[in-house]
């Protein structure tokens, strides 16, 4: 049977204690959970795939991967 929105909010403190004991990424705060949001533990701290791979990208900016491609001149 449907819950109505009324009981879904009289229930809303429970679900919320229970979530609380949920581990939650550092920078965005979302709940992790494997199969929805994905989980990387990056040193001491947890990472939804979204953050972990954002932060990634930035080091691979930063020190890029390979040797140096040569340049063209167009002058």
């Amino acid at each position: 049977m449907a819950m109505s929105l009324r009981q879904y909010l009289a229930e809303a403190p429970q679900r919320d204690k229970v979530a609380g004991s949920v581990e939650q990424c550092k920078d965005c705060g979302v709940p992790l959970q494997e199969a929805i949001y994905g989980y990387r533990k990056v040193g001491d701290h947890a990472k939804c795939s979204d953050c972990y791979f954002d932060a990634m990208s930035d080091l691979i900016d930063q020190a890029p991967i390979g040797r140096p491609m040569a340049r063209v001149s167009t002058a």
